[in-house]
């Protein structure tokens, strides 16, 4: 839609459909997130010490919980927008 200064705007549907594929890769993505933590529990559970509380030094104890935020956090989330996408576009 155009209006009459020029400016675009975005159709109404088509946010909503915005909002219901950003839902389907968010569900995706807590849901690899959580088979991640099921099949990794043995592991987490071992490392959890050594994360809580903090601990000197903190340059080692920030690596450990960078690295625990990517395996658990960032690519479960790359991997299940991906995957939240084409399930989207296949069923919708």
């Amino acid at each position: 839609m155009d209006s009459d200064d020029g400016r675009s705007w975005s159709d109404p549907r088509s946010r909503i459909e915005d909002r219901q594929r950003i839902g389907a890769r968010i569900g995706v993505s807590a849901v690899i997130s959580g088979l991640l933590l099921v099949a990794f529990r043995e592991q987490f559970v071992a490392v959890w010490p050594l994360l809580w509380p903090p601990m000197e030094p903190y340059g080692q104890w920030s690596t450990l919980v960078l690295l625990h935020l990517l395996g658990i956090v960032a690519l479960p989330a790359a991997v299940g927008s991906r995957i939240g996408d084409r399930l989207y576009d296949r069923y919708t």
